[in-house]
């Protein structure tokens, strides 16, 4: 009986020490593991849209001296931040020259109908320009340049380069699109005074928008 508990404590024994060996195994196991990072790059997209080819309205027949606010705006897509320039290589002076800047003209007429060349007419033409449908941490500089109630900013300083102090780009700065809907949009509000001295008739003025992407690097 004796000699059979000692070989039963002897098993009992060759176990536990398995077990204990066992745990030492795996307590000092190596382990290895690799990362791999994806990079997938998604391109800049742009696309402009119009209210409309040709915004048509009529001045008010309030005697000379009457003026008219006439507004219109472009619905930009971009998928980064953009900016603006506009530009106008149709309107001619008074000398059938072209201006280089938008003003509302026209062609001159003598009393049979028939045009003057080299004769035009030019409008007192002012500008302002509101950005709309942007996200409010956009980190846009202003949204507005001018009064769009009141256009105050001249044709000249419209078409200034987007670099240069006081064009329209220099006071808004860098465009990003709304988040919900990838799109922003730019309205554009003139204003033109006709005095006694400017010839009744239809009068044509057309504004070009460039939009650029200006990529932005992950913060």
């Amino acid at each position: 009986m004796k000699k059979r508990l000692l070989n039963v404590m002897a098993i009992v024994m060759a176990l536990g020490m398995v077990f204990m060996a066992g745990n030492v195994w795996a307590a000092n196991s190596d382990e290895a593991s690799a990362s791999l990072t994806f990079e997938l790059d998604n391109p800049p997209h742009i696309t402009v849209a119009s209210d409309g080819d040709v915004i048509e309205t009529a001045m008010d027949q309030d005697g000379f001296g009457n003026s008219k606010l006439v507004s219109t705006s472009w619905t930009v897509g971009c998928n980064n931040a953009f900016e603006i320039e506009f530009s106008d290589t149709t309107c001619l002076n008074t000398s059938g020259v072209s201006l280089g800047e938008p003003t509302f003209y026209k062609q001159d007429v003598d009393a049979q109908g028939a045009t003057i060349a080299s004769k035009y007419d030019n409008l007192d033409t002012k500008f302002a320009i509101e950005i709309t449908n942007i996200d409010g941490d956009s980190g846009i500089t202003s949204s507005t340049w001018g009064t769009k109630t009141e256009p105050e900013k001249s044709p000249t300083h419209l078409v200034l380069g987007h670099a240069l102090e006081n064009s329209p780009y220099d006071t808004i700065g860098p465009i990003m699109t709304a988040d919900a809907t990838g799109v922003a949009t730019v309205g554009i509000y003139t204003k033109a005074t006709a005095t006694q001295q400017d010839q009744s008739g239809d009068y044509d003025m057309a504004v070009t928008l460039t939009v650029t992407v200006e990529e932005k690097g992950d913060s």
